[in-house]
């Protein structure tokens, strides 16, 4: 083969060769096309370029060491989250509400338990479970009562006055009994706890027993000794 032949040669096999890309490069560690890597929280595509190259770009959400696919909705916790895209290249994680009983709850939704008011509240990207308030039971029926507010609950005559009160300890909310109610005669007497009033010729004495009031009649000629003799006081 002279030289002639041998340049036509040489030159028609450079025609034959192309690069052809393979996938991405992330830190030193090659990711072929179409798949995935984990980082900084998101999951990384090494997709293909219009020109024939390859970039890595966000295709779902990592929360807690999972991972998510667009589109995703996720429970962590007492928290769910919206997998959601934002962008051709940008997938995050949004903050869509809470989640209590196994119920998924939105922003401003409400659930009550052990007697308190609890609000799922979304600011931003946070989310919270704030609690606002009591729950009366009347009757059967439920009541809700803010925090601060005071009621009455019990059949007459024997009676006690609640409040709503925020517990700055557990942060959030209980329910307190703060006075006996004597109703009987068609009048209300008010008794605070550890003193006792007297009612016609009883005694009716407010007595606190841990966390909870107990009304108690005493009577007889020496109603007033044995309300004393129980640690009260004359109102």
């Amino acid at each position: 083969m002279g030289r002639q032949q041998q340049f036509l040669y040489m030159q028609n096999r450079w025609r034959w060769l192309k690069i052809v890309n393979q996938g991405c490069v992330d830190g030193g560690k090659r990711i072929n096309i179409k798949d995935t890597v984990t980082k900084d929280d998101a999951v990384y595509l090494c997709d293909s370029t219009v020109n024939g190259g390859s970039k890595l770009i966000q295709s779902g959400c990592v929360k807690d060491g999972k991972q998510y696919k667009a589109g995703d909705a996720f429970e962590v916790g007492k928290y769910w989250f919206n997998c959601t895209r934002t962008g051709r290249e940008k997938v995050v994680a949004k903050a869509a509400g809470c989640v209590n009983g196994g119920k998924r709850l939105n922003d401003g939704d409400r659930y009550f338990e052990n007697d308190v008011i609890y609000e799922c509240t979304i600011d931003g990207d946070k989310t919270n479970v704030r609690s606002t308030g009591c729950v009366q039971n009347d009757g059967g029926s439920v009541v809700e009562r803010r925090l601060g507010c005071t009621w009455v609950e019990g059949q007459a005559p024997i009676q006690y006055e609640w409040a709503c009160q925020r517990d700055e300890a557990a942060n959030s909310a209980k329910k307190v009994q703060v006075r006996c109610n004597y109703n009987v005669g068609g009048g209300v007497y008010n008794v605070d706890p550890g003193c006792y009033r007297l009612v016609d010729k009883d005694s009716i004495g407010c007595i606190k027993d841990g966390e909870r009031l107990r009304l108690q009649t005493f009577q007889g000629d020496s109603a007033g000794t044995s309300a004393s003799g129980a640690g009260l006081h004359a109102c």
